[in-house]
């Protein structure tokens, strides 16, 4: 039976199959078919090939062999890579990345010269603009007031004392107060209630303050009236701020602190502020108290609802912390 699986040259001379099987692999060896052990080099056809090593002559009678070292081969898809430069001022020298380079461009760097005053405001046309018209300071700041769900000329009101207006559908002061501070451009914010009047010369101090002497803080309640009530609750809260590091209407932080506590939590409905200074606290971040600096705040809360019932429910958000639910939109 003739060997019709070889189409070379050999395959055609007669009584190439009937040669032994160790002389027919002794031929194919010189022909470049196998290797010294007899393993199979690949399915060849035609005339044979040139030696693949770099410095093989070829076989006899094919091309010669071109002298000089094996190209380098590169893979299908890819550039070859450039040599860098030694020196790291040179061009085209790799820059290090400084260590925590990372987490600060995350944070979104704002202006160091200027206060964000952010005020969230739900139907309050009648105490918004009093609260606008007593900041005065020397240092640079805006006012941001987010509009969450009225239905009375809050905006109108605000935007008529110079402020910078957001609108939401969404009603909360945790979700206005984030809205706020992702629109805003200063390096401090200011988180202040719509019905909270800050004295003179009080945004200065702050700027004094924070972030050469602490990341966070507060500064010192006082009533709008002088009932005895009102004063016995702003002595209360005086002394229970002081030791909690939030205030009733008035909160400022850096934007870098801010960020990494993730803002204040959209899910709660009350005791927001004391739940954002947790994390602060969780973060080791540095806490002020401001008492020289005045914010007089409205006392309206506690005549419609009770002062003893404001004092408790507070009290009960400072060492147990507040319900959280999911807000249904």
């Amino acid at each position: 039976m003739a060997d019709r699986g070889r189409r070379g040259p050999a395959a055609c001379e007669p009584g190439r199959a009937r040669q032994p099987l160790r002389r027919r692999a002794r031929d194919r060896r010189s022909l470049g078919v196998l290797d010294a052990h007899g393993r199979g080099a690949g399915r060849r056809t035609g005339a044979p090939r040139a030696d693949a090593r770099p410095d093989g002559a070829g076989v006899p009678g094919g091309p010669p062999r071109p002298q000089g070292p094996r190209p380098r081969r590169r893979r299908a898809g890819r550039r070859p890579r450039a040599r860098r430069a030694a020196r790291p001022d040179a061009p085209g020298a790799r820059r290090l990345r400084p260590p925590g380079d990372r987490r600060r461009r995350a944070c979104r760097r704002g202006d160091p010269r200027m206060i964000s005053v952010i005020i969230p405001a739900h139907d309050e046309e009648r105490y918004v603009g009093p609260t606008i018209a007593a900041l005065r300071a020397a240092t640079p700041f805006e006012v941001l007031v987010v509009a969450n769900a009225c239905r009375d000329r809050t905006a109108e009101v605000a935007r008529a004392h110079g402020a910078r207006v957001l609108s939401t559908p969404v009603r909360g002061v945790s979700n206005a107060r984030n809205l706020g501070a992702r629109a805003s451009r200063g390096e401090l914010l200011v988180f202040l209630d719509s019905d909270t009047v800050l004295a003179p010369g009080a945004l200065d101090a702050i700027a004094a303050a924070v972030p050469a002497r602490a990341d966070y803080g507060t500064c010192r309640i006082r009533p709008d009236r002088t009932t005895l009530p009102a004063v016995l609750t702003a002595t209360v809260l005086a002394w229970s701020h002081r030791l909690a590091g939030t205030s009733l209407g008035i909160l400022f932080c850096t934007r870098a602190l801010f960020e990494r506590a993730g803002g204040f939590d959209e899910r709660l409905h009350a005791g927001e502020d004391n739940d954002l200074n947790t994390c602060f606290r969780r973060l080791r971040a540095r806490r002020i108290y401001l008492g020289q600096v005045a914010a007089h705040t409205s006392m309206r809360r506690f005549e419609r609802l009770g002062y003893v019932r404001v004092h408790l429910a507070w009290l009960r958000g400072y060492f147990r912390p507040p319900p959280k639910y999911e807000v249904i939109r």
